[in-house]
């Protein structure tokens, strides 16, 4: 059972890749809980001004996430993790030593939004290395990979509020610029060499494929946009309306992080039952169960145990939705792993357009019904183009025969 745990870790540069993951797990997870409270606290900004520098840094990070993908497609090589990993170094160096916000918009739209990149990057160097060596081991060694990120964000905010408790803003700001450069540190050490392709398959008619594409990147939005809106709702709704602790929302948030990581793990250990299109499935399905227990049986208790379900969908989507997206895209993996991410964002920024309108007119706890409506769509997109790529290989596969027959 732990056989692919032992060949990942026998297997050339990888351990020293899975070190670069955690290490930018860590510096995610130290600073992304306080940027927004730094902007406010420290920098003063009104809501409005609040909104402009969060949307510069999200579509500017959607912009660098694309540009390097496509460039590691082109010209396979560790340099744009690097840089992307330089840049952060800069942006939150920067970050602990101005208060003007002129500068925080160039900044976040800038280095900020340039490191957004690491993220998607490591993915396609670990991918494309590890096919070089056995391409069996990819999704296991991705699903490795991305639970560290669980873990990180299970102890990650609270490293960082005793930092920010110690040193202020501009301490967590410079211990996560440290972790970046040692991430660059043990990517020099890794030695991998990057590889842009992996197996090539059938040819696909190019109309169909996009299609399928689309349905597919259409379908992890939806999942991200109820995921974030359900987790925008869920801590007015246990303070306002279940009367709840603000430490109950630490505890759910943590046990969440915590039980994704066995979950993730178990995608490792047995690829060809919780990977591809079976995993993405019990995923969206545990999604939506998670809202729909929390529709229809809220309360504290419920709330802290309905998190089994929620870590279930973010550790099987967040672990094989990449390799998914790979699998559809064989020839441009930075650009696959790159979409994926740009789906978490774009589904974070119709999240954030949608839940205040919405709550607006029909309160908080009326999100988790929308939620269900959400995952639910998306679980049917997923759905469609998998009936669509199904067709399409069969329609590859009998031109291709057919074209063999036509040669005899």
């Amino acid at each position: 059972m732990f056989k692919p745990l032992l060949r990942l870790g026998a297997s050339p540069g990888f351990r020293p890749l899975f070190l670069t993951a955690v290490l930018i797990g860590c510096r995610d997870a130290m600073v992304e809980p306080y940027i927004v409270l730094f902007a406010v606290e420290k920098v003063h900004l009104a809501p409005l001004a609040l909104g402009v520098f969060l949307t510069v840094r999200s579509l500017g990070a959607v912009s660098f996430s694309m540009l390097f993908g496509l460039w590691f497609d082109r010209m396979p090589s560790v340099l744009p993790l690097v840089l992307a990993l330089l840049a952060g170094v800069v942006g939150y160096t920067l970050l602990a030593t101005t208060n003007d916000f002129a500068l925080l918009l160039l900044i976040a739209g800038g280095p900020l939004a340039a490191t957004g990149a690491a993220f998607p990057q490591v993915f396609s160097l670990a991918k494309g290395h590890l096919d070089r060596f056995d391409m069996s081991l990819a999704e296991s060694g991705i699903a490795v990979m991305r639970s560290s990120f669980s873990a990180a964000w299970a102890i990650g905010p609270l490293l960082g509020a005793v930092i920010v408790e110690a040193y202020d803003f501009a301490g967590v700001f410079l211990a996560s610029a440290i972790c970046g450069s040692l991430a660059c540190g043990a990517l020099a050490w890794s030695g991998v060499r990057a590889s842009g392709r992996t197996h090539h398959g059938p040819d696909i008619n190019v109309v169909g494929l996009k299609r399928m594409i689309g349905l597919t990147a259409g379908s992890f939005v939806l999942f991200f946009t109820a995921l974030v809106m359900g987790a925008v709702a869920l801590p007015i709704v246990i303070t306002r309306d279940l009367h709840g602790m603000k430490t109950v929302i630490g505890i759910s948030a943590g046990l969440c992080a915590l039980l994704e990581v066995p979950v993730m793990m178990g995608v490792a250990l047995v690829p060809a039952r919780l990977g591809g299109y079976s995993g993405l499935m019990i995923g969206f399905v545990a999604m939506l169960l998670y809202f729909v227990v929390l529709t229809v049986a809220p309360g504290i208790g419920t709330v802290v145990a309905s998190q089994a379900f929620r870590a279930i969908g973010i550790g099987l989507v967040a672990s094989v939705g990449i390799t998914y997206m790979q699998g559809l895209m064989p020839r441009r993996i930075g650009a696959a792993a790159a979409l994926f991410t740009i789906t978490s964002q774009v589904g974070a920024l119709l999240a954030g357009l949608a839940v205040g309108p919405w709550a607006e007119t029909f309160g908080y706890r009326s999100i988790f019904p929308l939620c269900i409506v959400l995952a639910g769509l998306g679980a049917l997109l997923l759905m469609l183009s998998t009936r669509r790529r199904d067709n399409l290989l069969a329609v590859a596969e009998a031109e291709r025969i057919e074209l063999g027959r036509s040669r005899l």
